[in-house]
């Protein structure tokens, strides 16, 4: 109640020009509608009506344009039945009072549709934004200061050219074995690759996997996205510019990830070095959920997968809760994963499952919902910088060089 009081204060003191007052009572209205309805809309739905209420009110108000907005009160303007563009419900707002719009009494009719997809409402409101296209729905009558402020605030977002290739087709699914053996030996971490793959088409059907060993490939040593004559890396990373779902899987050697692992990650460190994407400066590996599979014998587990996801957090991957599944055997020389009958391990088992459900879950949610972010800005930003603290260096180093003691 105090909140309200103070909100009204303000509402009044700026003669209505406050942009957030829909946000406001839509919290408000939504702990109303609580007690009437089991499945209640959400707080966005509720700001949608208010809007539209709004703009019903002013056209029903014969003095609303000449009546200062803190002052409007229409004297018969009788409840305005606003429909919910979303199909959740029917909502009467009776308007009355000093403010119009703000004292609402309710009556809620509950209309049966289908719950609505969130996530791809958000992406036609986004690619309308991109396109200047205008949308149907509630967003269009919104009032003009209102609308003035949401466009100020959220301006066009730029696509990575990795999200449209990420946006074609099924999901994919790439997973790099970096086993010491070349094929046709076997692999250990394959195996448990493969496990992997079978839970993730188990959810996922349609889903597109891809497992590449990496020892048969001629990948050189460096650090450059193309190490010239006889690099088969460049074949590689064309995979991992339009995987969603990376998944780098090693054997434990001597307690660390392997050398083939530590090769990737050197290579993979060229694709923040040179910009890629021209329109937004984004990495290839931006909007790819990562997971990481590891098997080996005695220790070192935890070791690959806190590296491995701390290294690729840094070249842009989203690493989802509980996507490390591995598999370490007894002290000393022993059995290996397959012949120690690792997947059936009930923990294995358990960590597949959470692995693929929540890796799809991920890849789904960036697809639809891409990073914004534009690093060629912040890059502008940090070379402006760079030349500046370059500068000072310049100076600081010429000041000791005349000035220190001998």
């Amino acid at each position: 109640m105090e909140t309200g009081k103070h909100h009204h204060k303000a509402y009044e003191s700026s003669d209505g020009v406050d942009p957030k007052w829909v946000l406001f009572y839509a919290g408000y209205l939504q702990t109303r509608v609580c007690d009437r309805m089991g499945d209640v809309p959400t707080r966005i739905q509720l700001v949608h009506f208010l809007v539209n209420a709004d703009e019903a009110f002013r056209a029903t108000a014969a003095e609303y344009s000449s009546c200062p907005r803190s002052k409007r009160c229409p004297q018969s303007s009788g409840p305005l039945v606003i429909t919910s563009p979303l199909g959740l419900c029917v909502i009467r707002i009776c308007i009355a009072g000093k403010i119009g719009i703000l004292n609402l009494s309710l009556s809620l009719i509950r209309v049966e549709h289908p719950r609505p997809n969130p996530i791809s409402a958000t992406l036609a409101v986004r690619e309308a934004r991109r396109t200047n296209q205008p949308r149907a729905g509630p967003e269009n009558s919104k009032p003009a200061y209102l609308q003035e402020k949401i466009t100020r605030r959220l301006p066009a977002m730029i696509l990575s050219i990795f999200h449209e290739a990420k946006s074609k087709g099924p999901l994919y699914a790439l997973f790099l074995n970096c086993t010491l053996n070349k094929s046709p030996y076997v692999s250990n971490t394959e195996a448990l690759c493969n496990l992997l793959v079978e839970r993730l088409k188990a959810h996922e059907p349609d889903i597109e996997t891809k497992i590449i060993r990496v020892a048969d490939y001629n990948v050189l040593p460096g650090i450059a996205n193309d190490e010239g004559e006889g690099d088969e890396w460049p074949e590689i990373l064309e995979e991992i510019k339009r995987c969603n779902i990376f998944i780098p899987a090693m054997p434990v050697w001597m307690g660390v990830r392997s050398s083939i692992a530590q090769r990737i990650i050197e290579r993979l460190d060229g694709t923040t070095k040179t910009v890629m994407c021209e329109k937004t400066g984004q990495f290839p590996l931006y909007g790819s959920v990562c997971g990481c599979v590891v098997t080996g014998n005695e220790d070192g587990s935890h070791d690959c997968v806190a590296t491995t996801f701390a290294n690729l957090l840094h070249f842009g991957v989203t690493v989802p809760p509980n996507t490390d599944l591995y598999w370490v055997g007894d002290a000393g020389p022993g059995a290996s994963y397959i012949e120690a009958g690792g997947d059936m391990s009930p923990y294995v088992r358990r960590n597949a499952e959470l692995t693929a459900l929540n890796l799809l879950f991920a890849a789904k949610l960036l697809r639809d919902n891409p990073y914004p972010i534009n690093i060629a800005e912040h890059n502008k930003v940090m070379m402006e910088r760079g030349k500046v603290k370059t500068a000072a260096m310049e100076k600081a180093v010429q000041y000791m060089r005349e000035n220190m003691p001998s």
